[in-house]
């Protein structure tokens, strides 16, 4: 049966990075961390409270297109609290956000660009889940044109997303996907047009019961990042740099039973290495994602 709900949810901490490293931002990275999105737990939640923690690690290597032996390391956590009403729209959850990014590369602990989220709308049937948001991310972090790595960007970008997952109640199968386009506008401050980025993650994966001590999955998580449009402008000083990333790598979650009435902690680990990258930042993502439903 198709079911919807409205959400309203509040972003405690969205990527309040700690990193280290010096990286030429504009050129070696895009706002979509791969592995971000993908699987069950990133589809709108049922009605009442969820309340959402997720921590990345990016750990990399890039030589020969900046500089040679050029690395860098971003640890950054986001923190979200959602409440769902039982109202519908258009049979929809909608959850309107508003939140603080965090550069991925920067060398000092700061905060930086805003991402709003305008609508966000989910749908559920079943053993399936498909939802369509809109991210739009301000450049409202520190930027200075002189520096190497910066906490924001200074250009906007708008990111419309679809999701689909289908989780299985009988055998415990999981099909998840998240695609995506970013649009971006110039960096006026050093007269840089980042390309448009498409990007795709998929999750497959296996959940069972063990005895009574709640859910267990292990499967494969897998991004496919594609500039599609070239880097220009007079600061492209280094060509088009037409991204590609690629890779896959194991996913670990677990549900817990219903606790204190309908109260359900979910982990999740997720670890991506880079199969493929021409561009950009080579490295491995690390997730840890917790959530708690009630």
């Amino acid at each position: 049966m198709k079911r919807g709900r409205f959400s309203i949810i509040l972003v405690l901490f969205l990527w309040a990075a700690f990193s280290r490293g010096t990286v030429f931002a504009d050129e070696a990275t895009g706002r979509y961390i791969p592995g971000a999105l993908g699987d069950f737990l990133d589809i709108s939640s049922e009605q009442g409270w969820s309340l959402l923690d997720w921590y990345n690690h990016f750990g990399d290597s890039l030589g020969g297109i900046l500089a040679k032996s050029v690395s860098a390391t971003n640890d950054a956590e986001m923190a979200v609290a959602i409440y769902t009403f039982p109202c519908a729209i258009w049979g929809s959850r909608f959850s309107p956000v508003i939140g603080r990014a965090g550069g991925r590369f920067t060398s000092t602990n700061l905060v930086g660009d805003i991402a709003i989220v305008p609508f966000r709308l989910g749908w559920k049937s079943n053993d399936f889940k498909w939802g369509f948001q809109l991210d739009v991310y301000a450049p409202t972090g520190q930027y200075d044109a002189g520096q190497l790595a910066n906490p924001g960007l200074n250009y906007w970008t708008l990111e419309p997303l679809v999701s689909f997952s289908y989780l299985s109640r009988d055998t415990g199968l999981e099909l998840s996907t998240t695609a995506g386009v970013d649009f971006n506008t110039k960096n006026n401050a050093t007269d840089y047009q980042s390309g448009s980025v498409f990007h795709l993650d998929a999750t497959v994966a296996e959940h069972l019961p063990v005895c009574d001590l709640g859910l267990f999955g292990a499967g494969v998580n897998a991004i496919y990042w594609r500039q599609f449009s070239p880097d220009s402008g007079s600061g492209a000083k280094l060509g088009s740099l037409e991204t590609l990333i690629a890779g896959i790598g194991p996913i670990f979650s677990y549900v817990s039973p219903k606790f204190y009435g309908n109260h359900t902690v979910i982990v999740e680990v997720t670890w991506l290495p880079d199969l493929d990258c021409s561009g950009a930042l080579d490295g491995d993502y690390v997730w840890f994602k917790a959530a708690c439903e009630f």
